[in-house]
């Protein structure tokens, strides 16, 4: 449940002010000690949960029909606290992507899931934003500034990508150090990634990165005309999609559905090379079914990585009163 809109607007703002001072009596970049990188996460987790919860808010508000100025009151409180994430927690985060196979397991396996599920809220804020101006719900003002400024493409883009990063540094490999320590149970010691307790979180994360970065792959081998990458190669996407795919394959061994968002993702990546690389046009034949599976599989992956919150139990984080 969530509290009257004035006593959760004020609580943001004090955790976030609170959150402010303490960093900046320390900021941690790697590499650190291994306190200070588990302090940093730690500090983190909680502005995820904000994240969320501003999210499913907007969504909230969104679903009643509330007035334009409750909306995009909803969008600027969600915005600032991920800007607040990218000023105080992205260096750190990066820094791990990059020394990924340097770190502690306990911090390789930390990071990976808090920045895995983090991803996945910046996401959904930008599909909710999409559905706000697509409605023109919002202030016309408002509506245009966010579209000249290409601020949906910009968030789906920079969290598309960083998870695909995370898939590809995370998931198994030969030269990995993960399971050279002896934190993890042997059935999840392969890869940080596997450590996830909450899998269907990450599935949804590489899948919706995944499906993002398949629809800006264009069939011809131009630069994507999407709404989500126009301004690098389809080569480009196509290997960062590989990376949610790979890390999807993986989550496989824990779950049946990761195991079936890969393959359809798998499926479709698949066709729009084939449909590519072709010599000629494919012959309009019954016996051609590329496009019909192609269609199948994106079908399910929009249906399966709806951005409902409200509907999904997955995300249906329970939030106590604030006491006044």
């Amino acid at each position: 449940m969530f509290t009257k809109d004035g006593e959760s607007t004020l609580w943001g703002q004090f955790f976030l002010q609170e959150k402010r001072f303490q960093h900046s009596q320390h900021v941690a970049r790697w590499p650190c000690a291994l306190e200070d990188a588990a302090a940093t996460l730690c500090d983190a987790a909680p502005v995820k949960v904000l994240l969320f919860r501003k999210v499913t808010h907007l969504q909230t508000l969104l679903s009643r029909r509330a007035r334009h100025e409750k909306l995009e009151e909803a969008i600027q409180d969600a915005l600032q606290v991920h800007r607040y994430w990218n000023d105080t927690y992205g260096r750190f985060i990066l820094d791990c992507v990059a020394n990924h196979d340097g770190l502690p397991p306990r911090i390789q396996s930390w990071y990976v899931v808090l920045a895995g599920h983090w991803h996945l809220a910046g996401l959904l804020l930008a599909d909710m934003v999409e559905a706000v101006d697509k409605a023109q719900m919002g202030r016309e003002a408002h509506r245009l500034f966010r579209q000249s400024s290409r601020l949906i493409w910009k968030l789906r883009k920079q969290n598309a990508y960083a998870v695909a990063n995370l898939g590809r540094c995370s998931s198994p490999h030969v030269d990995s150090s993960f399971p050279k320590g002896p934190e993890f149970h042997f059935a999840v010691n392969k890869g940080a990634l596997l450590t996830e307790p909450w899998t269907v979180v990450l599935i949804r994360s590489f899948g919706k990165a995944g499906y993002i970065l398949l629809d800006s792959i264009s069939s011809d081998g131009q630069r994507g005309q999407s709404n989500v990458e126009k301004d690098v190669s389809s080569s480009e996407a196509e290997i960062q999609c590989g990376f949610c795919i790979r890390a999807l394959w993986y989550l496989g061994r824990k779950s049946d559905m990761a195991y079936l968002v890969a393959t359809a993702l798998s499926n479709a990546l698949k066709n729009k090379i084939k449909i590519r690389n072709a010599a000629a046009p494919p012959p309009l034949t019954k016996t051609f079914s590329a496009p019909d599976t192609e269609q199948s599989d994106t079908e399910f992956l929009g249906q399966y990585l709806s951005p409902n919150l409200l509907d999904d139990e997955t995300f249906a984080f329970s939030f106590s009163p604030v006491s006044g």
